[in-house]
């Protein structure tokens, strides 16, 4: 009899050490329910040091699939979706010599400084005759305040600096009285607005 006890009480114990390792592992930064899931698994091959090294900590951040659309020589746009805002990509007419791909790889980072929505262009290098435009409704950085009963600072245009790795600021004469923030592009690179 004692020894049917003595196995009994091994088999709760060991229960008892697997349930603890399972809750334990189960808390961790990779864990589906865990506090620090989102910032876990938002890397992206750019790096996400890049953003945070201009924005702050990054706490969420989120990916679209690229949009391609063929434009020709005359006046023309494409729409995109920004995790349910609007954006408009506008080419006037004689922006491109020739029709061309355009592709475009939207995403989205809610960092300490508040939103940040990043759109990366291609063909890459490509040139333009006439200078584009895009713009993006300022609700979708307006949205996400990082403080809240703080007035919404001002909204800023960016773009990657390959020869220095950095952001660096593209002035705007824009004043988003129409609710939309637009800025000029004279070539394709990878663009960030934030607020």
């Amino acid at each position: 009899m004692f020894n049917r006890k003595s196995h009994a009480l091994r088999g709760f114990i060991l229960l008892a050490i697997i349930i603890g390792i399972v809750l334990v592992n189960g808390c961790g930064k990779l864990s589906p329910t865990g506090p620090q899931n989102d910032q876990a698994i938002q890397k992206e091959a750019f790096g996400i040091e890049d953003i945070e090294a201009q924005w702050g900590k990054t706490f969420k951040g989120g990916f679209l699939p690229n949009q391609n659309q063929q434009v020709g020589t005359n006046e023309d746009s494409i729409l995109i979706d920004c995790f349910g805002y609007k954006s408009i990509f506008r080419l006037p007419a004689g922006s491109v010599r020739q029709p061309t791909l355009i592709t475009i790889a939207p995403s989205r980072y809610l960092t300490a400084s508040g939103a940040v929505y990043v759109f990366n262009f291609g063909p890459e290098g490509l040139n333009f005759n006439e200078s584009t435009t895009l713009g993006l409704d300022i609700s979708a950085l307006e949205a996400y305040n990082p403080n809240p009963g703080v007035p919404f600072p001002s909204i800023k245009f960016y773009w990657w600096n390959t020869s220095t790795s950095t952001w660096d600021l593209q002035e705007s004469d824009s004043d988003f009285s129409d609710g939309n923030a637009d800025f000029h592009i004279d070539h394709f690179s990878r663009y960030a607005i934030s607020g």
